[in-house]
């Protein structure tokens, strides 16, 4: 589970040895997905370095404020004749490893294949919204070009409306993501993993993407997982009260 950066509300800084962000607002710049929770997870590691706002950050990750937790897929292509639960956890090992959002240089045929998923995306939901970054502000931040920003943060998020059902869909250059915040309970649960079937079977017909879901830890039968899925996202609704 990792905090559903858009809704989040705490207002310190966040400052550990190296790394330090004004407010949290940065932070749905950097961590749309899971990739940037994975990072606070290491820097636990280092906890009693950190700064008193950036120990408060990491408290209040872990504070059982489940409105701002989310159940999390990670889309990706599997490889022939490779377990593809094994290439979804080695993915995820690496991206652990690098810390790196976009790694690399930019690529067309990524570019490319990310605009052709938001195309179809949009088409399957017109009510989905791209996330405009702040690149200036980003660049300032890191003490970086605009460029780089650009460069460093060419994922593209959707998100739907604010009063919405809070699915949000990042697209990097080689795999993507699908989080939903823990805040729907029986019917609006079960319509809102409808709508991320229908994602993923988008994913899967468009890019032959997959769906690892760690919470299962397994990769998902699109034809039979959907109501083992609810049931776990119900489980843990039933558990927070």
């Amino acid at each position: 589970m990792t905090i559903h950066w858009k809704q989040a509300s705490c207002s310190q800084a966040f400052e550990c040895g190296s790394i330090e962000y004004s407010n949290v607002a940065f932070f749905r710049h950097l961590a749309p997905s899971t990739r940037f929770m994975r990072k606070c997870l290491r820097l636990m590691g280092e906890y009693n370095s950190c700064s008193v706002a950036a120990r408060g950050f990491i408290r209040y990750s872990y504070n059982q404020n489940w409105e701002n937790m989310s159940y999390d897929l990670y889309l990706f292509t599997p490889e022939a004749g490779v377990d593809p639960s094994s290439t979804a956890i080695q993915l995820m090992e690496q991206e652990e490893e690098t810390g790196e959002i976009n790694s690399g240089e930019p690529h067309p045929e990524y570019e490319q294949r990310k605009q052709t998923l938001v195309e179809a995306l949009l088409e399957t939901n017109p009510n989905l919204e791209t996330f405009t970054f702040g690149f200036s502000e980003i660049a300032a931040s890191q003490g970086i070009s605009e460029t780089e920003a650009r460069k460093r943060f060419r994922h593209i998020e959707l998100n739907g409306p604010e009063d919405n059902n809070g699915i949000q869909i990042t697209l990097f250059d080689t795999t993507a993501s699908i989080t939903v915040p823990y805040w729907h309970r029986g019917s609006q649960a079960q319509h809102t993993w409808n709508e991320i079937w229908d994602y993923l079977r988008l994913f899967q017909q468009k890019a032959g993407f997959v769906a690892y879901d760690p919470q299962l830890e397994k990769v998902l039968d699109l034809s039979s997982d959907l109501q083992i899925v609810v049931s776990i996202y119900e489980s843990v609704m039933n558990q927070i009260g």
